[in-house]
């Protein structure tokens, strides 16, 4: 079975506003996946069962990157969220910001053996009263890009990141 890629949505291209144009990372520009997805949509089938353009796994099989994949398939299920591109370590989700009233990066997934996601700029203490959300390392220095961070290790987790996630979409 051969079914439509999740990426692009069968169109073989993604439209990115960094990079313009350009060929699907996930399917390779054909439009279809191979028929190692059990189901029609794969945001409906369990995270292990995705597989990239080489046929592995986008899990690396720890149950860190399942937890990310819950997360994703959440966002990828959020009428509010768009995937904007994937690169070597992680997919780009972006959404409208109520702040600037433009479509802004809102998280960044790691997909290769991280545990962690990147955030849209700005303070979250409104939505973290657990102060768990990292704005530099430990020594004082930024984070990637001077994005914060959250560390993913649990399914609560992932909850908590939803949280994170819904209050950047609606008030940064």
């Amino acid at each position: 079975m051969v079914i439509e890629c999740y990426g692009c949505k069968g169109l073989g291209w993604v439209d990115s506003k960094h990079f313009g144009p350009s060929k699907c990372p996930v399917c390779g520009g054909t439009g279809k996946l191979a028929n190692n997805i059990k189901g029609e949509n794969p945001e409906q089938n369990e995270a292990s069962d995705l597989l990239d353009t080489q046929g592995r796994s986008i899990l690396a099989g720890n149950n860190k990157n399942r937890l990310l994949a819950d997360l994703e398939n959440w966002l990828r299920a959020n009428n509010k969220v768009k995937f904007d591109h994937r690169n070597s370590s992680m997919n780009t989700y972006t959404s409208r910001s109520a702040k600037y009233y433009k479509n802004l990066g809102l998280t960044w997934v790691y997909t290769g053996g991280g545990n962690r996601i990147h955030l849209r700029k700005g303070d979250y203490k409104d939505a973290d009263p657990d102060n768990r959300v990292l704005y530099k390392t430990s020594s004082g220095a930024d984070l990637w890009g001077g994005y914060p961070q959250f560390i993913i290790e649990e399914q609560t987790d992932v909850e908590y990141a939803k949280k994170l996630i819904t209050y950047a979409i609606n008030f940064l």
